[in-house]
């Protein structure tokens, strides 16, 4: 901050903004309601599937919206920690946001009273189960 306490220096300012998403399914209605466009070529290259989309807001931020991709083996959306750790890194190293947002629906809370549009700070990391059982066993081994 400035001395002034008012005003922000240039370097405290956000104005690139990275939000990202597991599944196509949360990251879909963000994107069309801001109207995004898809960022093409990927700037991920061809062997990563990250799909990233852009846009600026109505004060000039730049909006960067990232969704891990499907996997090329079963065709699921990419979830859990891996996938979530790998994509923020590529996507901050190609973008290089002043500020990530990792956003989701937060389904798993839902027997516990959570919603859509409900926000949840972590205060805490904790790695459960990294398998999720396919209809008629889809996505299991």
């Amino acid at each position: 901050m400035s001395n002034d306490g008012d005003k922000k220096d240039k370097d405290d300012v956000i104005s690139r903004v990275l939000i990202m998403f597991a599944m196509q399914q949360e990251a879909l209605p963000f994107i069309n309601s801001l109207n995004l466009k898809l960022i093409s070529p990927s700037p991920f290259g061809t062997r990563l599937p990250f799909v990233a989309y852009q846009g600026l807001t109505d004060t000039g931020d730049e909006i960067i919206v990232v969704w891990n991709g499907r996997d090329n083996r079963f065709g699921g959306n990419n979830v859990a920690t891996t996938a979530a750790a790998v994509s923020a890194y590529c996507s901050v190293q190609a973008f290089n946001p002043d500020l990530v947002i990792s956003a989701g629906t937060a389904g798993g809370f839902q027997s516990r009273g959570g919603s859509i549009g409900q926000v949840y700070l972590s205060s805490k990391c904790v790695f459960h189960h990294r398998r999720i059982p396919g209809q008629d066993g889809k996505f299991e081994e």
